[in-house]
């Protein structure tokens, strides 16, 4: 079992929730540790502390396709809080603890044996998308729900295209592996069908 430890990325004293988040942490008895923009291409087991990885990532050697000059993002300036070494009770007493102090972190996420092989670039890019993905699910679910009560609304000869289309997107969302582009498209495609009743 890794040691816990908490990585903090653009959280600080200068941060908008860097002081509590490392008062909490603090409080809770566990280690902090602060990285920036200066770690984005060291492997994130190497941020933790183990020593059988290297710090910065082999491009040779890589399966992840990273350009030599790491673009700038949206993602890396959200602040962001990585857990390594806690279980999920653990985890779940520091969101209770974010939730308390009204702090909302945009990125969290907890080293796994799988993503402390990739880079920290890697892993703020996988976890944006992630968020990404979860937003825009819940969002056509709320969509989903808002047609079901349009259709109460409308004739029955008319209701078939909309139906059809929110049972097939019941059918898609059922599927693994989806992404926010295959939920917007879902959210657009019952708005058009919402559309065309009115």
């Amino acid at each position: 079992m890794d040691e816990k430890k908490v990585l903090l990325y653009n959280l600080d004293e200068n941060s908008n929730n860097g002081d509590i988040v490392m008062n909490i942490i603090s409080e809770l008895g566990f280690e902090i540790v602060t990285i920036d923009k200066c770690d984005l291409h060291k492997k994130v087991g190497f941020l933790i502390g183990l020593e059988r990885f290297e710090g910065f990532e082999d491009k040779k050697e890589s399966n992840e396709t990273q350009k030599d000059d790491f673009e700038e993002s949206i993602y890396l300036n959200f602040e962001t809080v990585i857990f390594s070494g806690f279980n999920s009770v653990e985890i779940d007493l520091f969101l209770e603890k974010f939730n308390e102090n009204k702090v909302e972190i945009p990125l969290k996420a907890t080293v796994t044996e799988i993503n402390k092989k990739w880079t920290l670039a890697y892993l703020l890019e996988q976890i944006a998308d992630e968020r990404k993905s979860y937003i825009a699910y819940f969002e056509l679910k709320k969509v989903m729900s808002e047609a079901k009560e349009y259709l109460k609304n409308v004739k029955k000869d008319k209701r078939k295209n909309l139906q059809n289309e929110l049972k097939n997107t019941s059918i898609l969302m059922k599927k693994k592996g989806l992404d926010e582009t295959n939920f917007k498209k879902a959210i657009k495609r019952i708005k058009d069908e919402m559309e065309k009743l009115k």
